[in-house]
């Protein structure tokens, strides 16, 4: 296979940082650079922002995934199939698109005052530890699916849980 890389670090170790930068066309924008900061990552193949260890105040849109396995991302806006996958700590960011997975979070994850705006689950819990905190989503086939949910809002959707195994509310 032929990866194209447009930043690339061995490791976070590496503390490799992206300041102002752009990546496009390539299979992976930023791979595991330690910090991206005000950067954009647009038609990516596979993924813009994956792993490290902040991405901040960063756009990614034409991606399959915009955002991936980083430990903490803020202010970011995306747009994806997936949007922040499994993302340890989101705050403070915006998804907006139609992809299958916005929020795509698992045991351990949080997600703070952030926003979805479309897709098929607003927020997804690949299982139930994941937090979502003060957040809101609209035009979402689902509003969420797993996970322990707090001061979470949606508008307009078009189920509220997938099933009743699954409902945040009935489901402690």
């Amino acid at each position: 296979q032929n990866f194209s890389y447009g930043f690339y670090a061995n490791s976070e170790a590496d503390n490799f940082e992206c300041i102002n930068c752009m990546a496009q066309h390539l299979t992976y924008g930023y791979y595991r650079v330690a910090a991206s900061i005000d950067c954009v990552a647009t038609c990516i193949l596979l993924v813009g922002f994956y792993y490290g260890a902040h991405v901040d105040r960063c756009v990614a849109f034409g991606t399959f995934t915009a955002i991936e396995g980083v430990d903490k991302v803020t202010n970011c806006l995306v747009s994806g199939y997936n949007g922040y996958k499994y993302c340890d700590n989101v705050y403070n960011c915006a998804y907006m698109g139609d992809g299958t997975y916005p929020y795509f979070h698992q045991n351990g994850d949080t997600v703070n005052d952030s926003l979805c705006v479309s897709g098929r689950y607003g927020y997804y819990g690949r299982n139930a530890g994941a937090t979502i905190s003060s957040s809101y989503g609209i035009s979402t086939y689902f509003a969420s699916r797993l996970g322990e949910f707090n001061g979470h809002g949606f508008g307009t959707t078009y189920y509220q849980w997938q099933n009743t195994s699954t409902d945040p509310i009935n489901n402690e």
